[in-house]
């Protein structure tokens, strides 16, 4: 998952990196932008 570690830290397209994701983050993202953080590590 290296490539979601260097998403991760690319505030501004982290959502861009996983679309997978976006799907995930999208109802979490409403918390803000700690959020970010949690959705790389949660399927970890």
């Amino acid at each position: 998952m290296h490539l979601a570690t260097q998403c991760a830290a690319i505030e501004h397209a982290w959502f861009l990196c996983m679309p997978e994701l976006t799907t995930l983050a999208l109802p979490l993202d409403v918390g803000g932008v700690r959020i970010r953080n949690r959705v790389f590590l949660a399927p970890m």
